[in-house]
């Protein structure tokens, strides 16, 4: 199994975004040092949540900082950019990281950012269709055009290109069915922020049957957790370090995505569930349904094993180190725990036959 880090940078303190943003930038490095897999940066706007705007001028510095470790927007919001521009930064991040780009792609989530870009909330998903196919066209054809209801661009060469072909890894983050079976329609890798154990063992099994009806083969990570972590010597540590800050984390969270509002659209209702129980707060139940990984190392280790129990093809998993008011020093602390102490567990390397059928190979890394 490969873990990569996914980050906010969020504004919960006397700390100012500079050195937030210097901080960030030191956790990238440290990761490549550590042995992580990918880093990737979130777009938000207009809240502390994340101080984050552009995911992709981390990227580009980043890339100057590492050699080895992949990188990536979490993502680029599709529905608050215009392809042409995506196209043509992504070609340039993929040549200034020496091809290490992964693009990761969504439609947005919380309300108050659209209003602001004058986006309609229920046409995110139709938005998101057209964006990602202008963009794709853009990196694989000599010359291209898109004529859509929202995207209309005549006949145009780009001079800019990416190192990887056809063109970057392109992963996509999703929480509803319907974003599940995009992602299996296309082949790419999802990640799933927040969702549920025994949601997103309902998802991976449509995601396969939805791959296999358009005659894909699954060779990539397939559906991808992304949970919140701390870790310390043990688990009193590791909850008494965590849950002031962690409480302070759900109910922001909660504030923006405004549950009421998104359960009265059609394009949300699905989220639910997942908000009643972090409105609960049970630090216990949260665990248990799969959303947090806190503890000692041990603990850490059990409760990916509990995932692999819903999710017997698990092969990455994607991991928040830093938020709320963490130190860089807790942190980085647990960084290297997770590193050192749960990486190694998992170290196995497991081989599909093809994927998702229930036969696998299974060989220990020498």
């Amino acid at each position: 199994m490969k873990f990569g880090i996914f980050s906010t940078v969020t504004k919960a303190d006397e700390r100012s975004v500079q050195q937030l943003f210097r901080e960030n930038l030191e956790q990238v490095v440290y990761a490549e040092q550590l042995g992580y897999d990918s880093f990737w940066f979130a777009e938000h706007h207009f809240s502390t949540y994340s101080m984050i705007a552009s995911p992709n001028l981390m990227v580009a510095s980043a890339a100057q900082r590492t050699s080895r470790i992949k990188l990536g927007p979490a993502v680029n919001v599709l529905p608050f950019h215009h392809p042409i521009r995506l196209a043509e930064e992504g070609a340039m991040l993929d040549m200034m990281s020496d091809g290490r780009l992964l693009w990761g792609i969504g439609r947005g989530i919380q309300p108050g950012e659209f209003i602001p870009w004058k986006v309609d909330h229920n046409q995110s998903r139709e938005i998101f269709d057209e964006t990602h196919e202008a963009v794709i066209r853009a990196w694989t054809q000599p010359a291209f055009s898109y004529s859509g209801r929202f995207i209309d661009i005549p006949e145009t060469t780009l001079e800019l290109r990416p190192v990887q072909k056809p063109h970057p890894p392109v992963w996509t983050a999703g929480l509803s069915e319907p974003s599940v079976r995009w992602a299996a329609k296309y082949n790419y890798p999802c990640m799933e922020v927040y969702t549920l154990l025994p949601t997103m063992q309902q998802h991976w099994d449509i995601y396969k049957e939805e791959n296999a009806r358009h005659a894909h083969r699954i060779d990539h990570v397939g559906l991808v957790p992304t949970r919140h972590v701390y870790l310390a010597a043990t688990d009193e540590q590791a909850k008494a370090e965590v849950l002031p800050t962690l409480a302070t984390r759900w109910q922001q969270l909660l504030k923006l995505a405004k549950p009421a509002e998104m359960a009265n659209s059609s394009s949300y209702a699905y989220l639910k569930g997942t908000f009643e129980a972090a409105a609960r707060g049970d630090l216990t139940e949260l665990m248990d349904l799969g959303m947090l990984l806190i503890g000692s190392p041990e603990t850490c280790v059990r409760l990916i094993q509990r995932h692999q129990e819903f999710l017997p093809d698990l092969q990455y998993m994607i991991l928040f180190f830093a938020y709320g008011s963490l130190s860089q020093a807790q942190i980085r602390n647990s960084m290297r725990l997770f590193a050192e102490e749960v990486m190694p567990e998992f170290a196995a390397v497991e081989a599909h036959l093809p994927p998702g059928n229930g036969q696998r190979v299974r060989e220990e890394r020498i």
